[in-house]
């Protein structure tokens, strides 16, 4: 079950409130989190899930964190805009999120990409060819942003460039207008972590990498 961090509510100013969905609450992603918790002037009400099995986050936490905000929503709860970072199907969320959070402005970070992240060679081939829809698991958020933010031009552009080549393999030919809609939404936005109180490990992939699976196969995403 996601766990939801409430930020407190300053009553001298009129503060607005976002709903932020964090399927990966560890390392980097947490230190990004923590950051905008010591520092953000908004109102910040925090979904999280422990930062295990990436890849089963992307999978499902769109749908997990949907049933979770229809329960906060259902209680009262108000927001006015939606953030989440990558791993986050955005397109599931916002498909099956209660309609007064749909309609809310969505924006997403992303803070890696799954058409340019590298894979482990401690994955298994059946792995891999199972979980290539994972880049078009981040296709469809893109899409489905209002607003995009990447950690790095580098992010961005590697993600168009090995989208492009995925998309060559598809039977009909793909129109380039999706990433003439990706540019027009997009901005670069460095990650607000601060170095003296990050341990390295959060910046380096730590020895063992290779994370398991709740079926105890390898997953090795270092995320």
């Amino acid at each position: 079950m996601p766990t939801v961090y409430g930020m407190p509510s300053y009553t001298q100013r009129m503060t607005a409130r976002v709903l932020a969905l964090q399927p990966w609450d560890a390392g980097s992603h947490r230190a990004v989190r923590d950051s905008i918790d010591r520092h953000g002037s908004l109102d910040w009400t925090w979904c999280t899930m422990p930062g295990r099995a990436a890849r089963w986050r992307l999978r499902h936490a769109g749908l997990t964190f949907a049933d979770r905000v229809g329960e906060l929503v259902a209680s009262g709860e108000r927001f006015d805009a939606v953030f989440s970072t990558g791993l986050c199907s955005l397109s599931d969320f916002r498909a099956a999120a209660p309609p007064s959070i749909r309609n809310l402005p969505h924006i997403l970070y992303m803070h890696e990409n799954q058409a340019a992240y590298p894979v482990s060679e401690a994955v298994d081939r059946r792995t891999i060819d199972r979980d290539a829809h994972l880049a078009f698991t981040n296709l469809g958020s893109l899409m489905t942003a209002d607003r995009v933010l990447w950690n790095s031009r580098y992010n961005q552009e590697s993600f168009v460039e090995e989208m492009e080549i995925i998309l060559r393999r598809a039977p009909e030919s793909v129109s380039r207008e999706w990433t003439d809609r990706l540019a027009a939404r997009s901005g670069i936005a460095w990650p607000p972590i601060e170095p003296v109180d990050v341990d390295e490990r959060i910046l380096h992939n730590p020895d063992t990498a290779d994370y398991p699976e709740p079926d105890g196969t390898a997953e090795a995403d270092g995320h």
